[in-house]
């Protein structure tokens, strides 16, 4: 599908200076009304992205001051950077919550898995990285000329947050190769969902599918690693690709403009095998009823969950401040260093408690191992498809993962970081 945006390109001119705030927020209001209904899911997909950034950002600025990033053995100049980047996100936010008015997204409830300033800045490293996929992967579905360029201004911006996270704190290579991976805008919502609790109720529907739970064992280029996903989407995705009884499994991994299928294979060595009578690949072969994926967003880091309206998690910071007022309150902060024992920190947003919708109901959980592509470095998204040279969402049966294999200045794989 194909977006004609004219009524947007003024909006994000704005944003060509990211840090600047909307000279006239009144009359970016009053264009909410001239929205169509594309044009509103289009914003409030990018809203939702901006929020979760925005809350992961404020919330470890809040939890590490200064006294933090030094005793972690970063230069003084790392957290103002982080500041910097936190104010870029809190001016999207802004620009768009006003240009939908009463339509926009709200905040929802966020938990991020880092327990210290280092996972922190490897978990910013891997949100940035998305944040430019995404831009990218959208890039393509806008036809509009002026919002194009303007665009493509925002996405280098998150290119850059995602080069200097990954340079400089994280002294990985600032880039994975000659060209960024796209990703579609629900391969996108699968990977966010691992750090949503919940949603107010009144947040308008994105009508997005989800791909259910993919987990991949760590292994570096040229050896086999482990693929375990539920089954839920494998019959209608071998459907849509033209299959049917005895559909053949694949890895795929995305790495910038390449696509690289490896059949995946059971535990007997033989070819792993969806909608067929026998056991081919080891028993791991499935005749499970499609499920069809709810309206959300689900999990990709652990095991299918239903999400039921809970209230915000005790421990949490708000969201709602400022960039100015969290770098002050985050410098005056008393705590340095938090425990090395705690597995996550929970980010709230003043928002209602309600579900954001339910994950894919379990079916079969599927195991296969796959090689992974030798020359693949940087950071990589694996899926599961049901074609072995189309990889699309009708194609996708899990996934996507994300894989970061950091390499050196001679281009060699030097270690795998754990997302």
């Amino acid at each position: 599908m194909k977006f004609t945006l004219p009524t947007i390109a003024l909006l994000f001119a704005c944003a060509t200076s990211v840090v600047a705030r909307p000279a006239n927020p009144h009359q970016l209001s009053k264009r909410a009304d001239s929205f169509d209904s594309t044009e509103t899911l289009l914003l409030n997909y990018a809203l939702a992205l901006e929020h979760l950034e925005n809350a992961f950002y404020i919330g470890a600025l809040r939890r590490f001051n200064q006294g933090a990033f030094a005793a972690a053995g970063y230069n003084p100049f790392a957290r103002g950077r982080f500041v910097q980047i936190q104010e870029h996100e809190q001016a999207h936010v802004e620009l768009l919550s006003q240009a939908l008015g009463a339509n926009a997204t709200k905040p929802c409830n966020y938990t991020f898995p880092y327990n210290n300033v280092q996972s922190f800045a490897a978990l910013s490293q891997l949100l940035e990285g998305v944040g430019t996929s995404a831009y990218i992967g959208a890039l393509k579905n806008i036809t509009a000329p002026d919002f194009v360029s303007v665009a493509a201004s925002i996405l280098s911006t998150e290119a850059r947050h995602a080069a200097w996270v990954a340079a400089v704190p994280n002294k990985f290579a600032p880039w994975s190769g000659p060209f960024d991976t796209a990703l579609t805008p629900n391969q996108t919502f699968t990977l966010a969902k691992s750090f949503i609790v919940d949603c107010p109720a009144e947040n308008p529907p994105l009508n997005l599918n989800a791909f259910p739970t993919l987990n991949v064992s760590r292994g570096f280029p040229g050896t086999n690693v482990t693929f375990t996903f539920d089954s839920s989407l494998a019959n209608s995705a071998a459907s849509n690709s033209g299959g049917g009884n005895g559909t053949q499994l694949y890895a795929v991994f995305f790495t910038g403009l390449v696509k690289e299928f490896v059949p995946l294979v059971g535990r007997d060595g033989s070819p792993l095998i969806v909608g067929g009578s026998s056991s081919g690949g080891g028993g791991n072969s499935t005749t499970a009823s499609p499920t069809s994926t709810t309206q959300s967003i689900v999990t990709v880091t652990n095991s299918s969950s239903t999400m039921s309206p809970t209230s915000a998690a005790s421990s949490t910071t708000s969201a709602e401040t400022s960039a100015n007022s969290t770098a002050t309150s985050s410098d005056t902060s008393s705590a340095t260093s938090t425990s090395s024992s705690a597995s996550s920190t929970t980010t709230s947003v003043p928002a209602s408690s309600t579900t954001a919708g339910a994950s894919t109901p379990s079916s079969s959980v599927l195991t296969g191992t796959a090689t992974v592509p030798q020359g693949i470095k940087g950071q990589v998204y694996a899926i599961v498809a049901s074609n072995g040279t189309v990889a699309t969402d009708d194609t996708t049966v899990a996934g996507p993962a994300v894989l970061i294999y950091e390499f050196g200045s001679n281009g060699n794989i030097t270690r795998q970081s754990s997302p």
